[in-house]
């Protein structure tokens, strides 16, 4: 019995995994250009940055280690929007 709920926790784990990160990816660029000039980042791929303000549930405000500031919108999170 313990074998078969080990496999049933790691399948659930690794299901959850897959479909947390299944809609993650990083633009930058101005929100106030409705995406133009957004540049996307390879998902998988770490950046380095450190947050420096939290705009609301799905929109932060970052600083690169070069010191340009970029804001972040995190897609597949549904979050009330701050007016």
């Amino acid at each position: 019995m313990s074998r078969l709920f080990t496999a049933l926790l790691l399948t659930a784990l690794i299901t959850a995994l897959l479909v947390f990160t299944a809609g993650c990816t990083v633009q930058i660029g101005d929100p106030g250009q409705g995406g133009a000039g957004t540049r996307q980042f390879t998902p998988g791929i770490p950046y380095p940055a450190r947050a420096v303000r939290v705009i609301d549930g799905d929109t932060l405000r970052v600083a690169f280690p070069d010191g340009s500031q970029e804001t972040v919108r995190i897609v597949g999170v549904d979050t009330p929007e701050v007016t």
